[in-house]
C-alpha cells in the first residue's frame, strides 16, 4: 500500500481503485505535462517452468493503455522472472502509433498467468513484445472485455461491469489472491468516488 495521496484502494465489486500516476511518462518514452497514465498494481501468479506444481508470486504494475490493441508483457520481465512462454501458431506484427513496426520484430510468444488487481482476478494471456520500460500493458481488448468504469482525469478504475461481477469476483473467479491477507469487505451498494487532493 502506498502512502499519502498515493494510497491504493484495491478494486472489489463496486469499489473505486485509485491508481498511482507514473511521473508523466507514457510507455517510458513520451513525457506528458498535462496527462499521466493509469497504472494498476497487480499480482501475478505464475507456474514455475521446472516444477509446474510450484507457483511464483510477482508484484508489479500494469499500464492501462487504450491505444494498445492487446495485453503485452516485456521480454526482459519474462526473462527476469523465468516465466514460461508459449510459441504462437502465427506470429503477429506490432505496429506503433506512428504506423511503423516495432523494432524488436514479430511477436512469436505469449505468457499465460493468473492476474490479480485486489479482489479482481482472471487468467490472462500477454503477448511478449519490447514495450520499453513498462512490464505489462493492458490494452483495448482487455478494456473491452472487462469494461471497467475509467475516469481518466481522476485516474480511477471501477470494476463494475456485468462481466466482472459474474466472472472476476468471489466464487465465480475460483482463484485466491495470494497477497490478500484479510477477508474482503462486503460489497458496497453504490460505487464510492475518489476526489484527488
Amino acid at each position: 500500500v502506498l502512502s499519502d495521496s498515493r494510497r491504493t484502494k484495491f478494486a472489489g465489486p463496486n469499489e473505486t481503485f485509485k491508481v498511482r500516476k507514473a511521473n508523466g511518462v507514457v510507455h517510458g518514452h513520451t513525457p506528458y505535462t498535462k496527462f499521466s497514465p493509469i497504472e494498476l498494481p497487480v499480482t501475478l501468479k505464475a507456474h514455475d517452468k521446472a516444477i509446474p506444481i510450484t507457483a511464483r508470486i510477482i508484484d508489479t504494475r500494469a499500464l492501462v493503455d487504450s491505444g494498445a490493441s492487446c495485453p503485452l508483457i516485456n521480454p526482459r520481465f519474462v526473462e527476469a522472472h523465468n516465466l514460461p512462454t508459449i510459441r504462437k501458431k502465427k506470429p503477429l506484427e506490432l505496429i506503433m502509433a506512428d504506423d511503423t513496426p516495432v523494432k524488436s520484430g514479430l511477436i512469436t510468444h505469449e505468457v499465460e498467468v493468473h492476474m490479480f488487481v485486489g479482489e479482481h482476478q482472471e487468467t490472462i494471456g500477454f503477448d511478449v513484445a519490447d514495450i520499453g520500460r513498462d512490464n505489462l500493458i493492458l490494452g483495448i481488448s482487455w478494456l473491452r472485455k472487462h469494461n471497467p468504469t475509467v475516469d481518466w482525469p481522476r485516474s480511477t478504475v471501477v470494476f463494475d461491469s456485468d462481466y466482472c461481477q459474474s466472472r472476476c469476483f468471489g466464487k465465480a473467479a475460483k482463484l485466491a489472491n495470494p497477497r490478500l491477507t484479510t477477508p474482503p469487505p462486503p460489497p458496497a451498494t453504490s460505487s464510492p468516488s475518489y476526489t484527488p487532493p
